[in-house]
């Protein structure tokens, strides 16, 4: 056993108790982990608390943004969370409502490593789709989803594709959700902007 660390048997207790889960809600909650371990019920409340306090989440807020992505309460919050978004929030300029907003629609941006994924993610889409830092901004407002799509298997093959035939560089984001045969198919036929 990890210092600090109880095994999936404490996942559904927690979920249970913290948050008021049904039991399947906390069969749920501890399937998400993929048998990953969770901080004690200490640890995993505070970093709870703290995203609370900081993306002033209601109590529904935080069991929303924790069941959908429980692997957040093994993170350190001081060390990976708190500095993320402080990261996310001043490189789109986002208000505090926007960045809440964002990581309640994405969580799962909190697992991702800012420098690595994020950040080179914004960079290249920024540069690319030449978009001014407020275009950007409202784009991942509109849609966080884009953040968690990947760089090389979705962004830089389209960005390639609209290139080749002559399409919108914008279909890149603005048609982000597509499947690729979709996205593809779109591309090679025509379709409309």
């Amino acid at each position: 056993m990890i210092r600090g660390v109880r095994w999936l048997s404490a996942a559904a207790d927690f979920a249970a108790l913290r948050f008021g889960c049904n039991a399947a809600e906390a069969s749920t909650f501890e399937a998400r982990l993929h048998g990953r371990w969770v901080p004690v019920p200490e640890v995993a409340s505070r970093v709870c608390d703290s995203l609370q306090r900081r993306l002033a989440l209601s109590e529904a807020e935080i069991k929303k943004l924790v069941l959908a992505k429980p692997q957040v309460l093994g993170y350190s919050y001081e060390s990976k969370i708190a500095p993320s978004l402080a990261a996310l929030q001043n490189r789109l300029g986002l208000s505090e409502s926007e960045l809440k907003r964002v990581i309640l629609a994405m969580p799962s941006v909190l697992s991702y490593s800012y420098e690595a994924n994020v950040e080179a993610k914004l960079a290249f889409l920024q540069h690319e789709l030449e978009l001014s830092d407020e275009q950007l901004r409202e784009k991942v407002v509109a849609f966080p989803m884009l953040l968690g799509y990947s760089l090389e298997r979705r962004y830089r093959p389209r960005l390639r594709l609209c290139r080749k035939a002559g399409k919108p560089l914008r279909w890149v984001l603005d048609r982000a959700s597509l499947t690729d045969d979709k996205f593809d198919r779109l591309v090679s036929g025509g379709g409309s902007s």
